[in-house]
C-alpha cells in the first residue's frame, strides 16, 4: 500500500506537463510572450528515456510486485521523487531566470504585466507598482531633458542675441567716433588753414598801412608826430572831430600822418572812420571781463586804460613813431595846433624833465592871454590833446594803470 500511494505513473506526468505548457502559452492580455519551457521539456524527455522499458523486458525503475500493476504500466520507484522534483526545480529556476532577462530588455515598455501564474498576485501588484514608477520616472527625465535643452536653447538664443546687440551697438559707436574724428580733423585743418589765411592777411595788412603811410608821408621825410583820434560810441563826435583836424592837417599830412582807433565793435563808428582815404582805421576788440579793484567802480576807466595802452603800443611799437599826438573824438583844433607841436617837439626831445606837451589850458582865454607866445610849464597834467616821446612811454608802458590813466 505504501508503494501504491508513492508511486505515480509516466501518464500521469504527461498529463501535468501538458497543463503545465498550456498555462504558459501567451495570454491575450498579456502582451510579454511566454517564458520558453525548452528546459523543462529537455529533462523531461531525458526522464522518459531513463523509464522507457529496456530490450530484454526490463526497465530502469519498476514497482517492487509488477504482477499486481502490470495492467497500470511502469511505476516510478519511491526514491525516484526526490530526483524528479529536484529536476523540476531546476526548470523552474531556470524558466524564472529566462523571464527576468526578459523583463530587463523590455523595461522600457509601458504594457509590461507579470504573470499571475508564476509569481502570484501580490508580487505582481509590486511589480507592477515598480513598472509605473520606472514609466514616471522616464517622463520626468524626458520632461527635464526637453526643460533643459529649451532652457540652454532660449539661453543660447539670448545671449547670442545680447552679443549681436552689443556688436552692433559697438560698431555704431566706433562709426560715430571716426565721424567725429573725422569731423575734428576737417576742423583742424579749416582752422590751420583759416590761422594761415589770417597771418597772410596781417602780413598784407602791414604792408598795405607802411605803404598807405609811406604814400601819407612821403618817401624822404620824417614825420613829427602821428595823430590818433581816441573813439568808441559815438560816430556824430568823432565825424566833427575829424572835418576840424582835416581843415588844418592837409597842408601837413606827411608830417603828422592821421589815425583812428575805435575801441569796441561799433559798426557806425567803423563805417565812419574807414569812410576817410586819409586816415589809416585801428580796432582794439578786448573781450575780456573788467574786475574792479574797489566796489563801486565805473568799467567804463578800466576799458579807457586798456585802449590807451593798446593804441600806444601799437603806435610806438608795430608803427615805431617817435612821437604821438593823442586827441579825443569830442574835440576840435586850433589853426596853429600842428605848428604848435612841431615846434614843441625838438624842445620836449632836448628836455628830458618834460614829460608831455599839451595843447590844452584851462586859462587860454582871450581875456586872460596877453602874449599868444609864451609857454607855461606845469606840474599838472592837462592832457585834452597830448604829445608823448617813444622814450617816455618805454619807461611808463610797463607800469600804466588798470584805470584812470
Amino acid at each position: 500500500m505504501a508503494s501504491n500511494r508513492a508511486g505515480f505513473s509516466l501518464r500521469d506526468f504527461d498529463d501535468s506537463f501538458s497543463s503545465l505548457k498550456s498555462s504558459r502559452k501567451t495570454d491575450s492580455r498579456d502582451r510579454r510572450p511566454a517564458a520558453d519551457p525548452s528546459i523543462g521539456i529537455a529533462c523531461w524527455q531525458i526522464f522518459r528515456e531513463i523509464a522507457a522499458p529496456r530490450p530484454h523486458g526490463e526497465t530502469f525503475l519498476r514497482h517492487p510486485n509488477p504482477s499486481r500493476h502490470s495492467n497500470r504500466g511502469l511505476y516510478l520507484h519511491p526514491g525516484f521523487l526526490n530526483l524528479l522534483l529536484l529536476v523540476v526545480l531546476i526548470c523552474f529556476i531556470a524558466v524564472t531566470s529566462l523571464e527576468t532577462y526578459a523583463l530587463g530588455s523590455l523595461k522600457s515598455s509601458r504594457q509590461i504585466k507579470y504573470p499571475l501564474n508564476i509569481c502570484g498576485k501580490n508580487r505582481s501588484v509590486a511589480f507592477d507598482q515598480k513598472v509605473r514608477l520606472f514609466t514616471a520616472q522616464s517622463e520626468y527625465a524626458e520632461r527635464l531633458a526637453a526643460v533643459v535643452r529649451y532652457t540652454a536653447l532660449h539661453i543660447d538664443t539670448s545671449v547670442v542675441e545680447s552679443e549681436n546687440r552689443c556688436t552692433s551697438q559697438m560698431r555704431l559707436l566706433i562709426d560715430q567716433i571716426s565721424t567725429q574724428q573725422g569731423k575734428i580733423v576737417a576742423l583742424e585743418e579749416a582752422n590751420k588753414y583759416k590761422d594761415e589765411e589770417s597771418a597772410q592777411l596781417k602780413t598784407l595788412l602791414q604792408d598795405l598801412k607802411k605803404k598807405s603811410l609811406q604814400n601819407l608821408i612821403g618817401k624822404n621825410e620824417e614825420p613829427v608826430a602821428a595823430v590818433v583820434i581816441m573813439a568808441c560810441n559815438r560816430p556824430d563826435y568823432l565825424e566833427r572831430t575829424v572835418k576840424s583836424v582835416l581843415k588844418y592837417q592837409r597842408s601837413v599830412s606827411s608830417k603828422f600822418p592821421l589815425f583812428i582807433s575805435q575801441d569796441g565793435t561799433n559798426p557806425d563808428v567803423k563805417t565812419k572812420a574807414m569812410s576817410y582815404n586819409e586816415i589809416i582805421y585801428l580796432q582794439h576788440v578786448d573781450l575780456k571781463p573788467v574786475a574792479t579793484e574797489r566796489p563801486g567802480e565805473i568799467t567804463a576807466y578800466y576799458k579807457i586804460a586798456r585802449h590807451y595802452k593798446w593804441a600806444l603800443d601799437e603806435l610806438f611799437v608795430s608803427h615805431k613813431f617817435n612821437r604821438v599826438i593823442i586827441l579825443e573824438d569830442d574835440m576840435e583844433i586850433a589853426p596853429d595846433f600842428f605848428d604848435y607841436f612841431e615846434a614843441t617837439a625838438t624842445l620836449l626831445d632836448k628836455d628830458k624833465t618834460i614829460m608831455a606837451v599839451s595843447s590844452w589850458n584851462d586859462n587860454g582865454q582871450k581875456q586872460f592871454v596877453h602874449d599868444p607866445r609864451a609857454l607855461y610849464r606845469s606840474d599838472f597834467f592837462p592832457g585834452l590833446g597830448w604829445m608823448l616821446t617813444k622814450s617816455t612811454w618805454d619807461e611808463l608802458s610797463p607800469k600804466w594803470p588798470k584805470a584812470y590813466p
